[in-house]
């Protein structure tokens, strides 16, 4: 592992380490910044052990590629932006960043970037800039410290800096879109983090657990999938279905106060916002034989009593309301006249934005 950092005199350092942070080597000069002027920097290895340093100098970024035991010549970007703000990096087949900084009108952005290995890019070369949040430049809207790691899925988390009345430094944090490809941009709508600095929030997984830092706390959680069976409680399920909307309502017994306190112990998992699955099925000569159903998620619920019966009654939707409830941040537009996106790119950015995934059968 390693830490760098750009002094003063433009000299960049590499502190480095091999056995996970026990002991730590002398500070290594590998190269000079072209100005004092860096405003983000950010590296990311390889499985084989080489890596890339990524630093942010004014409008322009540089790439400083360690292969085979040798630091190679850095080499700037190909891109038109204003000053750059900040740099997120992560290796998946090719180094996969996220860029904070202003565009060459001053409007304040959040990019996402590709620096080619031969994965989805070639080796050496630069994705396009994709706009993945965007702020006038005379608003009160900045964007700074991006952080990114892909624990499951790729995640990430980016201060929102508001200098108006009230002003604030927020997390804001987001997730793509399963089993696609970064290079795809398909992420859901940002959301605040209920957390506040400036320093923004690291990411960072490491065996069955996913860690969050900041300069004043550490928290971690589980990467596994939890669930919870509810089959046997089951006293009554409907489900009804229009062109464009889908509900659930499930009856659950609760005589015994079993589904008195959801969403902490051991029906932690049970909580508003959470994924309910309903898979219909058969009870046949080979046992309880079910399909795959629909999924809903959970709008609300409400514990019952009367008759000597007490019932938890669970309310859901389908995506269908999703797509409905979702507010646009800022406005999106593309224009009839470019070849920016499809019909359909546009649909999966979409339902992206709504944590849906875009399935084309034919």
């Amino acid at each position: 592992m390693s830490v760098f950092w750009i002094k003063s005199d433009r000299g960049i350092y590499q502190l480095k380490s091999t056995d996970y942070g026990v002991n730590w080597g002398s500070p290594e000069l590998i190269d000079y910044s072209p100005t004092t002027a860096i405003y983000g920097i950010a590296a990311a290895y390889k499985p084989n052990g080489d890596l890339a340093l990524f630093f942010a100098d004014q409008a322009t970024l540089y790439v400083k590629r360690y292969i085979s035991g040798e630091w190679q010549t850095k080499t700037s970007w190909d891109k038109d932006t204003g000053d750059l703000s900040g740099v997120a990096a992560i290796y998946d087949g090719d180094w996969n960043l996220f860029i904070t900084g202003k565009d060459s009108n001053g409007n304040f952005k959040l990019w996402s970037l590709v620096y080619g290995d031969g994965g989805e890019v070639a080796a050496g070369t630069w994705s396009a800039l994709k706009e993945f949040a965007s702020a006038p430049s005379d608003g009160n809207f900045e964007y700074h410290r991006a952080f990114m790691d892909k624990p499951d899925v790729y995640r990430c988390f980016f201060i929102e800096k508001f200098t108006g009345t009230e002003a604030y430094n927020r997390p804001f944090w987001s997730h793509s879109v399963p089993d696609i490809k970064f290079i795809d941009n398909l992420w859901r709508e940002p959301v605040p983090f209920n957390l506040s600095g400036e320093y923004g929030v690291a990411i960072a997984h490491h065996g069955d657990y996913c860690w969050l830092s900041t300069p004043y706390g550490v928290w971690r959680a589980k990467l596994a999938q939890e669930s919870l069976d509810l089959t046997a409680d089951v006293l009554s399920l409907r489900q009804e279905f229009s062109e464009s909307q889908g509900r659930l309502v499930v009856e659950l017994r609760n005589d015994d106060g079993r589904y008195a306190s959801l969403g902490s112990g051991g029906l932690e998992v049970l909580d508003i916002g959470c994924q309910l699955e309903v898979s219909p099925g058969y009870v046949t000569s080979q046992g309880s034989e079910v399909s795959s159903g629909l999924t809903f998620w959970l709008d609300a619920y409400e514990h019952t009593s009367s008759g000597g019966k007490s019932s938890l009654i669970l309310y859901a939707s389908d995506g269908w309301s999703l797509i409905e409830n979702w507010r646009a941040r800022h406005q999106f537009r593309w224009n009839k006249a470019t070849d920016e996106m499809s019909v359909k790119d546009i649909l999966a950015f979409v339902l992206a934005r709504v944590g849906l995934k875009l399935e084309v059968k034919s």
